[in-house]
């Protein structure tokens, strides 16, 4: 078979063709994570499917002035994000802690802690505790002959 058939062709045909395709998605992936599509159309070029991989694992490029670090984790995030992406810890808009959030998950806390207090107040010692509200209780009833 000489090396210029139509097989080979159509074959070499198709990869140029892979090629470059890969090359326009890991531009276009650059592009939406703002970095330069020029440079990454030239990087797959250079790596091909490769690069597709690269850039879609690529973090999102944040302008200095457009970013902060999480109070919790110290990872980057925009300025205006409410939630880290990275620990998914709620963030106040100016990088403090949220004092409101956190007052009401500490009443949120009390009021549990007494609910909780409150209804084995009226058991006996060495009972276990009541089933919470709305849930079945576990233990078998007298004369229920389902397993």
């Amino acid at each position: 078979m000489p090396i210029g058939s139509n097989a080979d062709v159509s074959l070499i045909a198709a990869v140029v063709l892979g090629w470059l395709f890969c090359a326009y998605v890991s531009a276009v992936i650059a592009e939406g994570k703002r970095y330069s599509m020029g440079r990454w159309f030239l990087i797959g070029l250079l790596l091909g499917p490769l690069a597709v991989l690269l850039a879609s694992r690529r973090g999102e490029n944040i302008p200095p002035d457009q970013r902060r670090a999480c109070p919790k984790c110290g990872k980057t995030i925009k300025l205006a994000d409410q939630r880290c992406r990275h620990c998914r810890e709620w963030v106040a808009l100016d990088g403090s802690v949220d004092r409101a959030a956190l007052a009401g998950y500490m009443a949120g806390r009390v009021v549990r802690t007494l609910r909780r207090k409150w209804t084995d107040r009226g058991r006996p010692p060495g009972t276990p505790p009541a089933a919470p509200s709305g849930h079945p209780p576990t233990a078998a009833r007298a004369g229920d002959d389902r397993p």
